[in-house]
């Protein structure tokens, strides 16, 4: 057994553990290089999720800039905003759920391969969610006001 490739059919196959031709050293050594692949996705990952949250905040304060002083062309920055929650979001949707499906990935973090679960709605909820809450409020001051009369209380707190 030359080849990874032969050595995975031989683990997935039927045949009992014990009749596999793996030494302990060779063990060891594929161990070893795993968890160097294995910290090396989870540096990644952690680098994109610190990048999803730049853009979010990017976005959220963008809007806020741009409600802080009344120009003059609005509807047409108005769409600018609605086009980019549009295309950031379509693309953060996508990634996670291309990670989702990895199958790698999801053997890393225990989850079933090719399907998304809980976790997906869940990630996509909580990197979504104030950016939206945010276009809405620009979008719809109404929808601002009562954000706002929501949050009000725990303006103290921060004092």
């Amino acid at each position: 057994m030359d080849s990874v490739a032969e050595l995975a059919a031989a683990v997935l196959s039927s045949s009992s553990k014990a009749t596999l031709p793996i030494s302990c050293p060779d063990l060891v050594a594929e161990e070893f290089l795993a968890i160097r692949y294995l910290s090396l996705i989870r540096s990644v990952l952690a680098n994109l999720r610190y990048l999803m949250l730049f853009v979010s905040a990017s976005f959220i304060l963008a809007i806020v800039a741009w409600n802080s002083y009344p120009f003059q062309p609005s509807q047409l920055v108005d769409l600018f905003f609605t086009g980019l929650l549009a295309v950031l979001g379509s693309g953060v949707i996508w990634v996670f759920a291309q990670m989702h499906r990895n199958a790698i990935l999801s053997r890393i973090t225990g989850t079933g391969a090719n399907e998304l679960g809980w976790d997906f709605y869940l990630r996509v909820v909580s990197f979504g969610a104030l950016p939206v809450l945010t276009w809405l409020a620009n979008q719809f001051p109404d929808i601002g006001n009562l954000i706002s009369k929501f949050l009000q209380p725990g303006v103290p707190v921060i004092k």
